[in-house]
């Protein structure tokens, strides 16, 4: 977080923006680490503002994905959550775009849709996220492990327990390796 910080502060004195954006967004990963919410989703504000403002779509959309899992989950406002899950994905197909980054809006937005008891909405989401994730980490990256959890839990609650099973067994042999 010292170094995020130290680095902000250059960027805010340079004046330069997609600097800015790039420090903030490296700010709201640390403060999002230390469970320190409510500033993390503000540093991603400010990071997706500057990042929109210079075309710095990579940024935008990391910002964006985070906000609408700290929105739309931490804070508890899941209608706010889904407009920024929505935003990241338009961001995620600009070209500059990180395909990583539209996963994870995806995978958020399905917790989101989870959380809120709309199970079919977020299997699709989650689906989408699996999808995705696996052509741009491959299918035995760690990362998918998130996705395979809450799509596990998505098939517990819809009654489809193998289904279940097997997202889980999956989620469990990515974490082991």
């Amino acid at each position: 977080l010292a170094v995020a910080e130290r680095v902000s502060k250059q960027a805010e004195l340079v004046g330069y923006a997609p600097l800015r954006a790039e420090a903030s967004l490296a700010r709201g990963w640390a403060l999002y680490g230390l469970g320190r919410h409510d500033e993390a989703a503000s540093a991603f504000e400010g990071a997706y503002a500057d990042a929109v403002a210079e075309g710095h779509d990579a940024v935008a959309t990391d910002a964006a994905a985070m906000l609408s899992f700290i929105v739309g989950s931490t804070q508890s406002k899941p209608e706010l959550g889904l407009k920024w899950g929505v935003t990241a994905r338009a961001h995620a197909l600009r070209p500059a775009a990180d395909p990583g980054a539209e996963a994870m809006a995806l995978s958020n937005v399905g917790w989101i849709h989870q959380q809120r008891g709309a199970f079919e909405l977020a299997r699709t989401s989650y689906l989408q996220a699996l999808e995705l994730q696996e052509q741009v980490f491959g299918p035995d990256d760690v990362r998918l492990a998130f996705t395979l959890n809450g799509l596990g839990v998505v098939y517990v609650s819809l009654g489809e327990l193998d289904e279940a099973a097997r997202c889980h067994q999956r989620a469990l042999e990515l974490r082991r390796r």
